[in-house]
């Protein structure tokens, strides 16, 4: 007759939450028996970040968003570790071969390499994407070559009510309204990072957007781009027709790079200015990165 006394699961919980984020402790608790892996993949999961090249460093001295990132104590940020690295086929077999995984994760962060271009000819991207999005708070697609919006896994980014923090990298929208419209697919945004030159074409005018609720309030902002697209960027969120509300945000990271002789640096202070006057509440993280002079 077994006379083993069964561990508690409150314990369990206890002595796995203790743990989070220790890989390999975390891997040792998943292997005691079948009712401590459960939870122990769950806190294994929780966070991926596909990276098999490690960060990039991006050229022309723009600087990268996750030292500031990592530093903001705000609901929604990335954690400094990660539980998977490796390529996306083989995440996306594992999500496939394993569907109670998916649930699981968390945070998800896919990219970002020198000389990686947008999988466009591949689908693992896509059908991570669909397969975790309901479930996920956190999202970061970082490719250097990522041209447009529409490679985007638009549809299920839409679909997405918990996503809170959201970084994009060197993506180009092809007007204000399609930029507009998809900051109005996050309706629980907090956290936006667009970095490494994102870019808006034919911004000539900010039309007129139906907002049909309530915004989402921003809580943090990075823009990290080139003068053009950092002005209309700014001009976008501070208009009527925004679908996000950036007066309350806490955290503020702008950097723009001034090689770009077509804007003027007085335009890029306007726009700075702008922002900076319409946040109602106290800044607890602010980095400004730019030239405020005009000269």
């Amino acid at each position: 007759m077994d006379k083993r006394i069964p561990i508690p699961l409150e314990l369990i919980d206890i002595i796995i939450s203790e743990c989070h984020l220790n890989i390999s402790t975390l891997r040792s608790c998943s292997l005691v028996s079948r009712s401590w892996s459960p939870l122990a993949q769950s806190h294994l999961f929780s966070h991926v970040r596909i990276e098999p090249e490690g960060l990039c460093t991006f050229p022309g001295g723009l600087y990268s968003t996750d030292e500031f990132s990592y530093q903001v104590e705000y609901q929604g940020v990335p954690s400094a570790n990660f539980s998977h690295c490796g390529k996306l086929a083989t995440f996306a077999a594992l999500l496939k071969s394993t569907p109670h995984l998916g649930p699981f994760v968390r945070e998800l962060h896919v990219g970002a390499y020198l000389d990686e271009v947008w999988p466009r000819d591949s689908s693992d991207i896509r059908e991570i994407v669909n397969i975790l999005l309901p479930k996920l708070f956190s999202l970061t697609i970082k490719f250097h070559k990522l041209q447009s919006w529409e490679e985007l896994p638009i549809i299920a980014i839409s679909e997405s009510p918990k996503l809170t923090y959201l970084e994009l990298s060197h993506i180009l929208f092809p007007s204000v309204s399609s930029f507009l419209i998809f900051l109005g697919t996050l309706p629980a945004l907090r956290v936006l990072i667009l970095d490494g030159d994102v870019c808006i074409e034919n911004a000539a005018s900010i039309s007129q957007v139906q907002i049909v609720r309530s915004k989402p309030q921003l809580r943090a902002l990075t823009v990290h781009t080139t003068p053009s697209s950092y002005c209309t960027i700014l001009d976008c969120l501070l208009s009527p027709s925004s679908p996000i509300d950036v007066a309350a945000i806490q955290s503020l990271s702008l950097f723009c790079r001034l090689r770009d002789k077509i804007t003027p640096n007085t335009a890029v202070t306007q726009s700075t200015t702008r922002l900076l006057t319409h946040i109602s509440g106290p800044l607890e993280h602010l980095r400004l990165p730019v030239t405020l002079t005009g000269q």
